[in-house]
């Protein structure tokens, strides 16, 4: 069934390699060259490139199916060759037939609702460089994932989010576009519900369970495109005829310049009026399809003239670097800067080659962004990483910049530098990295936040190979302070031995500083000294100063505080005195020595009288007897000493209450006196 259902679309679309220049149906770029036609007669609606630049798409056609087309980089390099290579068709996933069966099973069995009918309204595609591939099930509001080749369960097909995924506190009302970034994050541009979601590590096998966030509110987005470092989204919305910017970190949105939101267009005319005359200056843009370079220029398929605008990223100058296209729409970069277009009107795919600047050698992707820290801290929307809060003299957590060689070769002679504002206040204590990396692979920075002082702070990590490329990545965070304070309590107090003692203290932390302190007591206390923090966690609010207390209980006679401990107490010390159980001995063999002494006679004519040692002299028994005495009685000595110092230690001693809180140390010394019961 399923090459019967292959055959068929193979059958449906006749993908002809023109591999030739063309001068009629477009102009080319600025060294005068048009566009290379890789297929033709497949009416292209979707489009997304992997990392070798195999092409994933739908069409208008053959509804509800996903194709890959591949050859597409050897078709581009052979295009004036005597025989010039053929790129191949393949369906991956979808019967054809409309509705939402096929979680669990193959891709190819599956069924999709797919908006495909509209040159600027579709369902997008977005395709991870292992292969997984991520479709805009729209009309079943839902997004699928088909497992790529290197996953545990290649080409199947799965609900991610969605009515037919587990269930969110976000619902998605009509996916269109869609966009990954190299960090696996998905945004989502949901049209119906006029809002971005971002489902992050959406590459992640157990993403099901991760939860969609909204990153923005857009009126009618309908396509995505996100610079190759992941640090800006552009959102195109036709029916208005707006672009915008958001910054994925801060959320910061900003209207493209020249694209606009369209107010004086008539009541209920369309922006996007997809007529086959050309625009004249008047017409509005209709922003169908949108796409960015390797170095943040973004570039715009406008329906309504057939022309593709080009953003630069730095001076935001709009020039025109195509025209005569016939209604184009979906587009999409490879890394060496050859921009693809669906050409819509023509039912062609193209190649821009050299339109656009390839992505720098090094590149450095950020992490996904900090969860937002427990009440009542704060994490102010800083660009670009933020580090959010962090008390001085500690560090925080570290977290993961993950280093990228985009070129061919191997580089080497990597170094890694802070830059910027405050680079002290920034480290990386350790990376993957080394001092080289090979061609395509990827390594790991490992960068925390250290402020040394308050306040804003900021800085740039860099990286630079010895061929003089590089690649930055901007960090911040906020510098805040705590401190542990006495609260009426003098800094020095005297406690009799068996007594208690307590000091009262305040958390004081600054304007910024908010969270739980937790409260150690000194390592150093006094023998038979306790200490009892009360609370032993304080939750503190920025700038308001929170008390709490700590009691120190001491020892006389064995009775801590007011409490009996001999249970606590050492088994042994140094003692002279013997334990009582050794004298009943003594007691024994002392009379029984006299008793023979004196009875000499008496001992001697009861003994046998073959007896060697019957006559020994009254001295001998006696001194042999007592010394049996004495070694059991310095025996029971040895083995029963008991305690007899069982009192707290008179005397003074400085003691430090500590106060921790992520990971930064804060103590107050004080000093507490023993004196005598």
């Amino acid at each position: 069934m399923v090459c019967a259902v292959m055959l068929l679309a193979l059958g449906v679309f006749s993908v002809l390699a023109i591999a030739q220049e063309s001068s009629t149906t477009a102009t080319g770029p600025a060294n005068g060259r048009g566009p290379l036609i890789l297929a033709s007669g497949i009416a292209v609606r979707a489009l997304a490139l992997d990392s070798r630049a195999n092409m994933y798409l739908t069409t208008a056609s053959a509804g509800n199916r996903v194709f890959t087309l591949t050859g597409l980089a050897d078709l581009a390099s052979n295009a004036k060759a005597a025989v010039p290579a053929t790129p191949k068709l393949a369906l991956i996933a979808g019967t054809g037939t409309s509705g939402s069966l096929g979680d669990g099973g193959d891709a190819l069995g599956a069924q999709f609702d797919l908006s495909l009918n509209s040159f600027v309204l579709r369902s997008g595609i977005a395709v991870a460089p292992d292969g997984t591939l991520f479709v805009a099930d729209t009309m079943n509001s839902t997004i699928r994932r088909v497992a790529g080749s290197d996953s545990s369960e290649p080409g199947i097909v799965r609900s991610l989010v969605g009515r037919w995924a587990s269930r969110q506190a976000v619902t998605l009302s009509e996916p269109l576009g869609l966009a990954l970034d190299r960090a696996g994050n998905l945004y989502i541009a949901d049209h119906a519900a006029g809002a971005i979601d971002l489902l992050p590590a959406a590459t992640d096998s157990a993403a099901a369970g991760n939860q969609l966030i909204v990153l923005a509110h857009v009126a009618s987005p309908a396509n995505l495109a996100l610079t190759f470092d992941g640090s800006k989204l552009f959102v195109a919305s036709p029916g208005n005829g707006a672009v915008f910017s958001i910054d994925t970190q801060t959320r910061t949105i900003l209207p493209v310049a020249g694209f606009q939101t369209q107010a004086n267009q008539a009541p209920n005319a369309p922006v996007c009026s997809l007529s086959t005359a050309t625009s004249t200056a008047t017409e509005p843009v209709c922003p169908a399809g949108v796409a960015v370079d390797g170095r943040g220029n973004l570039f715009v398929a406008d329906a309504n003239s057939g022309r593709i605008l080009r953003v630069d990223a730095t001076s935001s100058q709009v020039t025109a670097v195509a025209s005569g296209l016939k209604f184009p729409g979906e587009m999409s970069f490879d890394t060496r800067g050859n921009l693809y277009v669906a050409e819509q009107g023509a039912n062609q795919v193209l190649q821009f080659a050299g339109i656009g600047q390839d992505v720098s050698n090094l590149t450095i992707t950020p992490p996904a962004p900090l969860p937002p820290p427990p009440a009542p801290r704060v994490c102010p929307s800083t660009a670009p990483f933020n580090f959010c809060d962090q008390p001085t003299g500690g560090a925080t957590a570290p977290q993961a910049f993950t280093l990228t060689n985009n070129t061919g070769t191997a580089v080497s002679g990597l170094a890694f530098s802070f830059t910027g504002a405050n680079p002290t206040d920034f480290q990386a204590p350790g990376n993957s990295c080394g001092t080289s990396l090979q061609s395509g692979s990827s390594c790991t920075i490992n960068v925390d936040f250290a402020p040394t002082t308050t306040g804003t702070r900021s800085a740039t990590l860099s990286v630079t190979d010895s061929a003089g490329d590089s690649a930055t990545a901007d960090v911040s965070g906020t510098g805040d302070d705590y401190q542990l304070t006495l609260n009426g309590s003098p800094q020095e107090q005297s406690v009799f031995q068996g007594g208690t003692v307590t000091f009262k203290f305040n958390v004081t932390p600054d304007a910024n500083f908010g969270g739980d302190v937790t409260i150690v007591c000194p390592p150093n206390m006094p023998p038979l000294t306790t200490c009892t923090q009360n609370p032993t966690t304080v939750s503190v609010s920025p700038g308001t100063p929170t008390a709490f207390s700590v009691t120190f209980a001491t020892t006389f006679d064995g009775i801590l505080g007011g409490s009996m401990t001999s249970g606590s107490l050492p088994l042994s010390s140094p003692d002279k005195r013997g334990h009582h159980g050794s004298w009943p001995f003594l007691l024994f063999w002392v009379p029984v020595a006299v008793l023979i002494l004196l009875s000499d006679d008496w001992l001697t004519r009861r003994l046998p009288a073959n007896f060697s040692h019957a006559r020994a002299p009254r001295l001998v028994w006696t001194s042999l007897l007592l010394a049996v005495g004495a070694a059991v009685l310095m025996a029971g000595c040895k083995k029963h000493s008991v305690p007899t110092n069982l009192n707290t230690p008179i005397g003074v001693t400085n003691l430090t209450i500590q106060g921790g809180a992520q990971n930064a140390g804060r103590g107050v010394t004080i000093i507490l006196d023993v004196v005598a019961h």
